[in-house]
């Protein structure tokens, strides 16, 4: 008896009771493990996930500082979501990037005499904002 093949119809036998067991589902039958790639970290952390709320008119000051902390610490981009976010004093990135989803992203400085971004060291850069 030839091992492989009888191994082979085993295998598929297998397949067809599985897929008839399971509704006729479409089941894989190769005999190679399929990997599952890996959970990938995401890439930014979002101002809204410290507290921002872009309605206009809430002072987001503290979270966009929250965020842009975490951002750094993670090695990631600081998200500004579509919506006006609103800040009140400097926003400093330290190293940071701030990035925006286009045209839908703005930030709108409460006090004019506050609404510089510093850009400090290697990295920090401001996008679609």
């Amino acid at each position: 008896m030839n091992h492989p093949r009888a191994l082979a119809a085993l295998c598929m036998s297998a397949a067809i009771v599985l897929q008839t067991a399971c509704g006729g589902a479409d089941v894989e039958t190769s005999h190679e493990a399929t990997p599952s790639a890996p959970a990938q970290a995401p890439a930014s952390v979002a101002i809204t996930d410290f507290g921002a709320v872009c309605d206009g008119r809430f002072d987001n000051t503290d979270a966009i500082a929250r965020a842009i902390a975490a951002a750094k610490r993670l090695g990631r981009t600081v998200l500004v979501p579509a919506g006006v976010c609103a800040y009140g004093d400097v926003i400093r990135l330290d190293g940071v990037k701030l990035a925006g989803t286009g045209d839908s992203s703005v930030l709108h400085a409460l006090n004019p005499n506050r609404e510089a971004n510093f850009l400090l060291g290697d990295g920090a850069a401001v996008a679609q904002v």
